[in-house]
């Protein structure tokens, strides 16, 4: 008997603003994630990505790029916007330098070459229809905890930043998933931030974090391993899909 091939769903967490000497270090490992998980592990995935800028435009677009070039299993790519896509484009900046694509135009793009969007409903209207954004990043970081097998977390476990609904609160609710009744991975990718600080005049410039080892893998709440050990990390986390969800 045949036996059926198992859908796992993925989902993205991350940081938005990211050391810029990092971002082709991330995007060359989170390439490395996808193509090792399509090659070598038979089952159907499904990419769940709120599109916001930096991490999860990073995973969208590395699912895309796996899937044009074809060489290994499709990586279904569901855009899940934490609100309306008309009030959720009010995130992405419309500027751009001449020659670039705004955010905004970026976020479009990106949009289209997706397989399938899903648009969150409004938790709770106020007085005139007003919302708060936060309660639906929240509802976000709900449903990729209940929803997804494994958890891709881009991150600096080592510096943990806490806001409602952001890359920590989703990670630590994953975690405690994971350990109290054995549901799903946390898998996550070394992330430094483009801290945003004020001057004394109240000019808003950005500072890239310090960390070493950017670009490297950890699985569930172990330690962060460098690049240069990125196939035994992925041997470690081929391995633990295995035990927990397809060999079951």
């Amino acid at each position: 008997m045949t036996k059926p091939i198992r859908t796992i769903t993925i989902g993205v967490t991350g940081r938005r603003h990211i050391a810029p000497y990092a971002i082709r270090e991330i995007e060359k490992a989170t390439q490395q994630l996808f193509e090792r998980l399509a090659r070598v592990v038979d089952a159907r995935f499904v990419l769940e990505t709120g599109l916001a800028i930096g991490a999860d435009s990073i995973a969208a677009k590395a699912a895309v790029a796996a899937n044009r070039r074809k060489q290994s299993a499709k990586i279904y790519v569901r855009a899940v916007l934490p609100m309306p896509r008309a009030d959720y484009e009010d995130d992405f900046k419309s500027d751009a330098l001449p020659g670039e694509l705004s955010e905004r135009a970026a976020f479009r793009a990106l949009l289209a070459a997706c397989d399938d969007v899903v648009e969150l409903p409004i938790v709770t209207r106020r007085a005139r229809g007003e919302f708060a954004r936060v309660d639906q990043y929240v509802a976000l970081g709900e449903r990729l905890v209940r929803n997804s097998d494994l958890l891709l977390a881009y991150w600096n476990p080592e510096n943990p930043t806490f806001k409602p609904g952001g890359t920590v609160d989703v990670v630590t609710r994953k975690l405690a998933d994971v350990k109290a009744r054995n549901e799903g991975l946390v898998f996550s990718i070394g992330t430094p931030e483009n801290v945003r600080e004020k001057t004394g005049n109240g000019e808003k410039i950005y500072r890239p974090e310090n960390m070493t080892r950017f670009g490297g893998f950890a699985l569930n709440d172990g330690e962060l391993l460098p690049s240069e050990l990125a196939q035994s990390a992925l041997d470690a986390l081929v391995k633990a899909l295995h035990v927990t969800l397809l060999d079951t």
